[in-house]
């Protein structure tokens, strides 16, 4: 099955050398796995990637904090919609599982719709969140595209 992977320019260089290793799986606001975050939509909105670049204001560091998320007014989004890596995993892999079956036995209750949530994403989107518990070495890697011109 074909699977994306959407990240920065600046990341390119070591994911090309190492492959996909980083990642995370957030059981909770405290404590996350290590997993390479998937999607098989070829589209990079709505998944939580659209506030690349966006430099947090007081008044939003303050809206979400009332939300439960800790973002200091100053911080700046990494542009993880400025490249996409395609890539070919079998299903059958024992790494490869959907976010929203590993979430439901994994998470804290309700945090995977929270999650969902703060990333805007529809219910469509969210189906097609994948995570692979392990690295991708870039032999796997069938194009990266630059989505997001310098």
């Amino acid at each position: 099955m074909i699977f994306y992977h959407y990240t920065t320019r600046d990341a390119l260089d070591a994911i090309c050398s190492e492959g996909l290793i980083y990642g995370e799986a957030p059981y909770n606001d405290r404590r996350v796995a290590q997993a390479v975050n998937l999607t098989t939509d070829p589209d990079p909105t709505g998944h939580g990637l659209d506030l690349g670049g966006y430099i947090v204001t007081e008044e939003h560091s303050l809206q979400l904090s009332r939300s439960g998320w800790n973002v200091p007014a100053g911080t700046r989004f990494a542009n993880k919609k400025e490249a996409r890596i395609s890539l070919r995993l079998s299903l059958s892999d024992p790494k490869l599982k959907r976010w929203r079956t590993w979430s439901r036995k994994n998470c804290d209750p309700g945090y995977p719709a929270r999650l969902e949530e703060a990333a805007g994403a529809t219910p469509q989107k969210a189906k097609t969140w994948w995570l692979y518990f392990g690295t991708i070495p870039p032999d796997q890697f069938l194009s990266i595209d630059i989505l997001v011109p310098e």
